[in-house]
């Protein structure tokens, strides 16, 4: 029989272990019953722990790390946003946008365009601007 140390460390350990599998994996469906089972815990003690050290709950952190990961993915690339809300996690666009909204404030198209510094986005549209002859 396990002591109470020797369960409050094996518990522990499967909600660093829950962190490092949501990192490593946001991109694809993950669910916690399935996560618990893989780690021979209990999904009702694993929730409750995940909770307490995470103060939030496991579908909360995973949509977190799935938007905090898109913004870094608009702000630092130019792939569609179709493909970087597949990248993250999310199967369809209307509910990437919802969530997405709902968490950052706006739009993902919205968030890049505001995202991206002044003069990459005055260059971006004012390709065929030439300064008048005779400034320098």
């Amino acid at each position: 029989m396990q002591s109470r140390r020797e369960r409050a460390d094996r518990i522990q350990s499967a909600v660093n272990c829950t962190v490092a599998l949501v990192h490593e994996h946001y991109g694809e469906p993950l669910v916690l019953a399935t996560i618990a089972d893989d780690l021979a815990i209990s999904i009702f003690s694993l929730s409750r722990a995940f909770k307490r050290a995470m103060h939030v709950s496991f579908r909360t952190y995973l949509l977190h790390v799935r938007i905090t990961t898109a913004q870094t993915l608009l702000r630092e690339t130019d792939r569609p946003i179709t493909e970087i809300a597949q990248l993250v996690g999310f199967g369809d666009l209307p509910r990437f946008d919802k969530m997405f909204k709902q968490l950052v404030g706006t739009s993902p198209s919205r968030f890049r365009t505001r995202a991206r510094p002044a003069e990459e986005t005055f260059d971006r549209s004012a390709r065929n601007y030439y300064p008048p002859s005779g400034r320098g």
